[in-house]
């Protein structure tokens, strides 16, 4: 696999594990309270590979929106 391939990869898993994160327990997270919701986000996207901005370069690049 390419660097690029691993690339475009991490980065369309990321997107995904953000989705996964915040549609099922977007009202859950509404009545813990913002600082909780922070932490329990940070927490489920500390072993990214990329930056949210690698991934939208990435992205771009391959013309997805």
């Amino acid at each position: 696999m390419t660097r690029r391939e691993m690339l475009l990869t991490s980065a369309y898993g990321f997107a995904i594990v953000v989705l996964a994160v915040s549609l099922p327990g977007h009202r859950s997270a509404l009545a813990v309270g913002p600082d909780q919701e922070q932490a329990e986000l940070a927490n489920a996207l500390s072993g990214a590979k990329v930056s949210l901005q690698q991934g939208f370069t990435a992205s771009e690049r391959e013309g997805h929106r």
